[in-house]
């Protein structure tokens, strides 16, 4: 009896253990999963090393998303949770979940990116990284994104959709731009902030530089003499290429194909190690186009080219780098009954070693960049024995460079010693060069809501003398989505060798060209204030700038028997204005802007010709329309003048206004490979011989592999 009773009731007491065990109470101290997948948005791709707080009552988690965009948390108990996830780029998102059962369905989180990317990194604007939003000078970035969308892979191509920048093509062939209205004599190209020889006839061109290595472009309109020196008088574009990062293995393979005969090849492999960096990217491109040349009768382009690099970090503080950039690239074009044949070698290396302690930030860099050139004509397809024009451009730089923090300022401050030189038969001796020096500094007062940047370089040249080129620069953030950035400063293109030297003679036209030695450097004054409002998922900006030119080098007779040469003659003024926009909505992006242009010759009040005095630009992209990301780009330039009478200045010729549609599409079609198709022209506007470059409608197709990094 007694143990029938006993075992009852420890029946009964276990039972009630069970049931004070499945108590509300008890159930919120069992522990609980988080997981979940973070993509773009925009793409659909997934979003790496994401940052993620999940936060449940007083405890939070911290996790990173892996290269899938996935991430998972162990949490304390069950119940409701908040997950919060940012990244640089992306608009922050904030959603709730629930882990009642334990484990809580997998969590998609797709983030937007922001309208204008404040936190990238930049370069340019201090010759050090620094956020976009704290450059004193008014940048654009063009970002690996912006890059692909536009389906170009070369630099002048992608530069051409970007407001207020004008193609400037002509013979012999070569594709450079405008910016502000300074042509691509005035405009200095940088590769990683080094500058690249290889100007024909004041001509860099920008078809010879590939895309496939970028991680961005950025572009400075405007005098940046103050920290770049002589070409940087119309502005800075920058080639930042992409770098290896610590940890993981990445690698591309890509293939695109299209109209004139276009295949495009490359393929990338960046390590990165915990000491060492090493990465090689590979490439061929072929079209049957010249850049810069309007005919497409006869004509090719084939360029090969290697970029390979290397960082060793030898201590907390220590690192070496060195890199390099060879390209090979032949041409032929028409003029009249003539092929022209051109033969272009590029080749640049680098080799550095930086110290970094805290915020300072010393560098030694030793650089060298040479540029071949072989010209020859025949009235056959192929070019007939050696005889031609023979060019090598070299460029040996030792840059010193300092950063860091002195007391409330920042201090950017360097030493270049350079030697140019110069072989070529139209230059008078053959062979050329000088040295130069050029020290150059700024500092940034103050911080926060207002910094000044006031900074200067002084220039001595061997050949033609000295020069100094002061600038200050202010930015102004009354509230933390609004800054306004103004600047003042003087700019200054020296005279190149064939000024100084040329020596060339046509006797069948009954003309020869001399160089002139007494040429001093073109100098500018300028002024540019911008306005910028940047929030999460729109921004609006606009800028003024006026240039002041002078001493401009042009063409003059030397004497009535046909003999001209250089001269510091001309004067000129550009002003002009630019506004834009961006609005950001889950998968849909949308850009315009809209730039005027008043380009004159002040010591007659004639305009000046190949600038168009109105232009404009409009994008809109769709993440993941029918599993495919959608992309249409239209281009307008405005009335352009191209030709006048050099007695009365009656322009002659206009090249009408003209709009180009741009359309592309890419889609994911197995894990890590993307189709991507596309048309520039639409509408197929022929344009005139008059405008270099344009020639009708073209379409292409690709395929790109990114297998999985680790």
């Amino acid at each position: 009896m007694f143990s029938r009773v006993s075992c009852r009731f420890a029946r009964l007491a276990i039972g009630s253990i069970a049931v004070l065990a499945m108590s509300p109470a008890r159930l919120t101290a069992q522990p609980a999963t988080v997981r979940g997948l973070v993509s773009d948005a925009s793409s659909g791709a997934a979003v790496a090393d994401a940052a993620v707080l999940v936060i449940t009552g007083d405890d939070t988690l911290r996790v990173s998303t892996s290269t899938d965009g996935a991430f998972r948390a162990a949490l304390p108990r069950r119940g409701n949770a908040i997950v919060v996830v940012r990244r640089l780029g992306f608009a922050p998102r904030r959603v709730v979940v629930s882990t009642d059962d334990g484990e809580g369905p997998e969590t998609r989180v797709a983030l937007t990116p922001l309208a204008l990317r404040l936190d990238a990194t930049v370069i340019t604007a201090a010759r050090r990284e620094q956020r976009l939003k704290d450059a004193v000078v008014p940048i654009e970035l063009v970002s690996r994104r912006d890059i692909e969308r536009s389906g170009a892979t070369d630099v002048a191509s992608v530069l051409t959709e970007q407001l207020g920048i004008q193609l400037e093509g002509g013979l012999p062939a070569g594709a450079g731009v405008q910016l502000q209205g300074l042509g691509t004599n005035r405009v200095l190209v940088l590769v990683d902030g080094q500058p690249l020889v290889g100007r024909v006839n004041g001509n860099l061109d920008l078809s010879r530089l590939p895309t496939a290595n970028l991680e961005r472009i950025e572009v400075i309109k405007g005098p940046q003499s103050t920290l770049y020196g002589s070409d940087a008088m119309g502005g800075v574009i920058n080639l930042v290429t992409h770098r290896p990062t610590t940890g993981r293995t990445e690698g591309t393979l890509q293939a695109i194909g299209g109209s004139r005969g276009r295949l495009d090849l490359h393929g990338s492999l960046l390590r990165g190690g915990d000491r060492v960096q090493a990465g090689v990217d590979v490439g061929s491109r072929s079209v049957q186009l010249a850049p810069g040349v309007a005919s497409d009768r006869g004509t090719f382009a084939e360029r090969l080219e290697v970029a390979p690099q290397l960082r060793v970090t030898l201590s907390d503080a220590w690192q070496l780098e060195t890199g390099g950039l060879v390209i090979s690239e032949r041409q032929r074009y028409r003029t009249g009954q003539l092929f022209r044949f051109a033969d272009r070698d590029q080749h640049a290396a680098r080799l550095g070693a930086t110290y970094q302690r805290g915020t300072s930030r010393a560098a030694a860099l030793l650089y060298r960049s040479r540029f071949d050139h072989f010209a020859r004509a025949s009235t056959l397809d192929t070019p007939q024995g050696d005889n031609g024009e023979r060019d090598r451009q070299v460029l040996t730089e030792l840059e010193l460079t300092y950063s860091g923090a002195l007391r409330q300022a920042v201090v950017d401050a360097g030493l270049e010693l350079r030697r140019e030189e110069i072989v070529a038969d139209r230059v008078d001796g053959l062979r050329r060069g000088f040295n130069a020096v050029e020290p150059f500094a700024q500092v940034t007062l103050g911080g926060g809501r207002l910094a000044v940047t006031p900074g200067a370089r002084f220039t001595w040249n061997e050949r033609w003398g000295s020069y100094a080129t002061p600038r200050v620069a202010a930015l102004w953030r009354p509230r933390e989505a609004l800054s306004v950035r103004a600047t003042i400063g003087r700019g200054f293109r020296a005279p190149d060798f064939k000024e100084l030297y040329l020596a060339f003679a046509n006797p069948q036209a009954g003309y020869a060209v001399r160089g002139n030695e007494n040429l001093r450097p073109e100098t500018s004054t300028s002024a540019q204030v911008q306005v910028e409002y940047a929030a999460d998922r729109v921004y609006v900006r606009a800028s003024t700038y006026e240039n002041r030119l002078e001493d401009f080098i042009e063409f003059v007779a030397a004497d009535a028997a046909g003999l001209f040469t250089y001269g510091n003659v001309a004067r000129a003024r550009t002003r002009g204005a630019e506004g834009e926009a961006g609005l950001t909505l889950g998968r849909t992006r949308m850009e315009g802007g809209v730039a005027y242009l008043d380009a004159r010759d002040t010591r007659t009040g004639r305009v000046l010709l190949g600038r168009p005095r109105w232009s404009g630009r409009f994008s809109a992209t769709a993440g993941q329309l029918l599993g495919a990301r959608v992309s249409a780009t239209l281009v307008h330039t405005g009335d352009t003048p191209t030709q006048r009478d050099d007695e009365d200045g009656v322009v002659l010729a206009t090249q009408r206004a003209f709009t180009r549609l741009d359309l592309r599409a890419a889609r994911p079609i197995v894990s890590g490979i993307e189709l991507a198709i596309g048309v520039d022209n639409v509408m197929n506007r022929q344009l005139g011989a008059d405008w270099p470059g344009f020639t009708g409608r073209l379409w292409h197709a690709g395929l790109t592999w990114k297998p999985s990094t680790r």
